[in-house]
């Protein structure tokens, strides 16, 4: 039964090499919707042994269930379409995806995100500390309380919950970010956990001057998580000189600047690059 988060008790293990251990409670990002043993909606599910995280006994297990494809998604956005170095995270180091991709065999994962891992950040555009990002669409996630679970509510809180978690990896990997949102709903949590600047969503016009007054039009790294329209205007914010990047998460300008590079989630690499997939889990244990 579809689903795409989930959190569980290992119960076995095929893999005599893998990390986990029967007993092990984990969560599972289940990116490889193709695979119906891996949905979510179910009482037992199977995972590949390196899309699995383990959770800490101090961690809420219903909490960690949420979190799994959103950062993912917010990890390969950062780390492979922005080139994001998180191995320079000071505390909790993560992985150089960019440079674990490059090391990949091409014939290994899906032609249609060649593209997106392999030429779409040269090395002198990846993304560096001090730099600007700006995330249209980043808030916090709804209290577990109020949670329905059904399918449409679902994407809708995954969408949250990356906004918020590539708002918390753009700070531990040093850069400054802008979140777009509603101040007045969303604005003392989205500053408390580490946004330099909050704009107001409800004037989208003003939005885009305060963006490119307080990056003096220099915006380079942009993403977006709520649909065309407002990726559109974040368009309108980068740098018109080029060298900029665009990432929509749920859609993309219709129409195009040939000065920007516009770039998808490879989501797919999550479960079909085991050294990727293993990077992530075990940094995200690590964050945990």
């Amino acid at each position: 039964i579809s689903g795409r988060d989930l959190a569980g008790q290992i119960l076995q293990v095929t893999n005599g090499h893998s990390r986990l251990r029967v007993g092990d409670i984990v969560l599972v990002p289940s990116t490889d919707y193709r695979d119906i043993r891996k949905a979510a909606f179910q009482e037992y599910a199977i995972t590949t042994h390196f899309n699995a995280a383990r959770i800490p006994l101090t961690t809420s297990i219903h909490a960690s269930a949420s979190v799994g494809v959103a950062f993912v998604a917010s990890a390969l956005a950062l780390g492979v379409s922005f080139g994001v170095d998180f191995s320079t995270v000071a505390k909790s180091p993560g992985p150089n995806l960019l440079n674990i991709v490059n090391q990949l065999n091409r014939d290994d994962i899906p032609a249609d995100i060649h593209g997106e891992c392999f030429s779409s950040t040269r090395e002198s555009e990846r993304a560096q500390r001090g730099d600007w990002l700006a995330i249209w669409g980043g808030k916090p996630y709804p209290s577990l309380s109020t949670r329905h679970f059904l399918t449409w509510l679902m994407c809708l809180e995954a969408s949250t919950t990356t906004g918020m978690i590539t708002l918390q990896l753009a700070k531990l990997a040093g850069l400054r970010v802008i979140c777009i949102a509603d101040a007045a709903r969303y604005g003392s949590k989205l500053l408390a956990t580490g946004a330099d600047v909050l704009v107001d969503r409800h004037n989208p016009d003003r939005a885009v001057e305060v963006i490119r007054g307080v990056t003096d039009g220099k915006l380079r790294y942009a993403i977006d998580i709520v649909g065309k329209d407002t990726a559109t205007l974040l368009q309108k914010s980068l740098d018109s000189n080029g060298h900029t990047h665009l990432l929509g998460l749920t859609g993309l300008p219709e129409v195009r600047n040939e000065r920007i590079r516009y770039h998808t989630v490879p989501i797919k690499l999550f479960h079909t690059a085991p050294t990727v997939g293993e990077s992530l889990v075990c940094w995200l244990e690590s964050l945990l």
